[in-house]
């Protein structure tokens, strides 16, 4: 019993940091494969939703903040997909337009009520 002590010790340790490791990976969100740089109107629209790398998550909310002549203005969706609105006003854009999505809600597929805020990111929109 003595020497399967010290085997079964390690063995949970193993296992627990294994598991917080899992636990703490960040999910990266994206849309039309991107979380950087610019994209084409065009791709953006065509991609209609922000994606996770985690076949295991979902979106759940999330709000699209852009300036307009010095304003700031802001959709959200109640789903991973851009809202018509958003849609609209991506479609007016006349010159290389900066676009955050924040405030990304997520949430854990197997179990939904898991919910969990996403990272931000900012994407030039051409």
């Amino acid at each position: 019993m003595k020497k399967i002590m010290p085997i079964l010790l390690i063995a949970i340790f193993a296992f627990a940091v294994s598991v917080n490791a899992q636990a703490t990976k960040k999910t990266v969100v994206t849309i039309g494969g991107k979380n950087a740089g610019s994209i084409t109107k065009s791709a953006i629209i065509t991609a209609e939703k922000l994606k996770v790398d985690n076949p295991k998550q979902g979106i759940e909310y999330f709000t699209m903040y852009y300036d307009v002549n010095g304003q700031r203005r802001s959709f959200s969706s109640n789903s991973a997909s851009l809202s018509q609105e958003m849609k609209n006003a991506i479609n007016t854009f006349n010159k290389p337009t900066k676009v955050t999505f924040a405030d990304i809600l997520g949430y854990d597929l197997i179990t939904p009520a898991n919910k969990y805020k996403l990272g931000s990111f900012t994407i030039s929109i051409e």
